[in-house]
C-alpha cells in the first residue's frame, strides 16, 4: 500500500506479491510430485514386505 493513500495498492507490491506466489505455487506442485513418488515407492516396498511375509507363511505351514 502507498503510505497516506488507503486502499490504493503500489503495482511494484503486486507485482512482488504475484512472483512470491508464483513461487510458493511451484514449489507445492514440486512438494506434491515428490510425495507421489515416494508414496509410490512405499507401496512397492509394502508389497515386496507382504511377499516375503506369505512366503515365509507359506514355508511354515
Amino acid at each position: 500500500m502507498r503510505p497516506g493513500i488507503v486502499g490504493v495498492a503500489d503495482p511494484a507490491d503486486s507485482a512482488t506479491r504475484s512472483a512470491q506466489l508464483a513461487g510458493v505455487r511451484d514449489r507445492a506442485a514440486q512438494l506434491e510430485q515428490h510425495m507421489v513418488r515416494e508414496r509410490e515407492q512405499l507401496i512397492t516396498r509394502l508389497s515386496a514386505a507382504a511377499a516375503d511375509a506369505e512366503a515365509l507363511a507359506s514355508g511354515l505351514r
